[in-house]
């Protein structure tokens, strides 16, 4: 069901990053982004209503304009080391 709704997400013109276990993370300008979850959000209802003989499955969407970001408890501690580092190499 993903891999329908990627595609017509990719049909529909949004750019898809990369899918995310049951999520899709797409990008588009701050000026756009609303636009761009709906036909996001329409891709996922078309895909589940041809798969599940019309039935369209509940989608959640979380949006992220810059500069904020995704946040997870469980990622912080990564998170901080990574951007060490990354900050450690710019400064050499």
């Amino acid at each position: 069901m993903l891999r329908l709704a990627v595609i017509e997400m990719v049909r529909r013109g949004i750019r898809v990053c990369c899918p995310i276990h049951d999520a899709v993370l797409i990008e588009a300008p701050v000026e756009q982004i609303d636009s761009a979850v709906t036909e996001a959000r329409a891709s996922m209802d078309a895909a589940s209503a041809l798969l599940l003989n019309g039935y369209k499955l509940r989608n959640e969407v979380d949006v992220f304009r810059f500069p904020e970001r995704f946040s997870d408890k469980d990622g912080a501690e990564t998170w901080c080391k990574v951007s060490d580092i990354l900050e450690t190499l710019q400064l050499s």
